[in-house]
């Protein structure tokens, strides 16, 4: 399943690199470059309700604490190329990779309450008594439009806001450790949606910092389970550089 994702992903980003070749020269008075750029960043995310389990609310992760074995927030860290196709209007591929927690708790996939999420995150139906480690990997692609481009004709300067919408896909991958040993990963995969702003502060022509917010349903319920599908939102803080 990784190898696929890698393979659409490095497909992906390889043809927007070669669709933007042309943008790419431009003079130096016409303000922050507008051809290629890539982004790095840091990443969190929110996660949204699935289910409720013996009274607490069960998410796409585990708490690393002693909170309960559900985790509310993700970290990680994400990746981003894309092009300029107008002075306003740029379209990216993103990935992000999110140390989505652990549990040393038992987790009980034959309980008939916690059964559908076990399902749903490609558990088998047994006592899992052991650790539990799991990695989200969230891919997709975004439109992403630059307002003050579009009003001043491409002259936005500097301090460049937009927002942004695309869809792609939302993977968990779980790692049990049983009677010492490590099992398989085991994992499911969903469509994700997403819709955000953001803002890129521009230090020169090339090279710049950026902040974005954003909102992902991910679609877990289609498969008929008994489960929510959650609205996550995330945060993205990085820096970015235009070719």
């Amino acid at each position: 399943m990784r190898d696929s994702i890698s393979v659409s992903l490095g497909v992906l980003l390889a043809g927007i690199l070669l669709a933007g070749a042309p943008a790419s020269a431009q003079d130096e008075d016409e303000g922050p470059a507008r051809g290629l750029y890539l982004q790095g960043a840091f990443s969190m995310q929110a996660l949204g309700v699935v289910t409720s389990v013996a009274g607490q609310e069960a998410r796409l992760g585990f708490q690393n604490g002693a909170n309960g074995p559900f985790a509310k927030e993700v970290y990680g860290g994400s990746l981003a190329g894309g092009t300029f196709v107008t002075p306003w209007l740029a379209v990216q591929g993103r990935v992000q990779i999110l140390d989505s927690g652990s549990t040393d708790a038992s987790l009980d996939c034959t309980a008939a309450d916690l059964s559908p999420l076990c399902a749903a995150l490609g558990l088998d139906p047994i006592l899992y008594d052991g650790r539990i480690d799991s990695t989200t990997f969230i891919y997709g692609a975004q439109a992403k439009v630059y307002p003050l481009n579009l009003l001043t004709d491409g002259n936005g300067g500097l301090l460049q806001p937009y927002a942004f919408g695309g869809v792609g896909g939302y993977s968990i991958s779980l790692s049990p450790t049983l009677g010492g040993q490590k099992t398989s990963a085991r994992g499911a995969d969903w469509l994700t949606l997403e819709v955000g702003a953001g803002l890129d502060l521009m230090v020169t022509r090339h090279i710049g910092v950026f902040g974005e917010i954003n909102w992902q349903y991910v679609n877990v319920s289609s498969n008929g389970l008994a489960l929510n599908s959650p609205n996550n939102l995330g945060l993205n803080l990085g820096a970015t550089y235009r070719f």
